[in-house]
């Protein structure tokens, strides 16, 4: 079972490296780095933004209908 958990980078999506110096992630490509809290904090809003484009598109694509009658 392979329990290892990988961070990409918010800005450029490459894979984050752990400095124990700093105690921080960093990105060797962009040169950026975050906390863990600021890498899960990101992680959920990118979450909620995707569901919540994922129903737009679903409600874009059904065709609702109303009954004069019965409701």
């Amino acid at each position: 079972m392979d329990s290892t958990l990988t961070y990409k980078c918010p800005n450029c999506n490459a894979g984050l490296i752990f400095d124990a110096e700093k105690q921080r992630f960093c990105c060797e490509f962009c040169l950026s780095d975050f906390t863990e809290d600021e890498l899960l904090e990101t992680g959920a809003a990118e979450a909620e933004e995707r569901n919540k484009r994922m129903d737009d598109e679903f409600a874009a694509s059904i065709d609702e209908y109303y009954c004069p009658s019965c409701g």
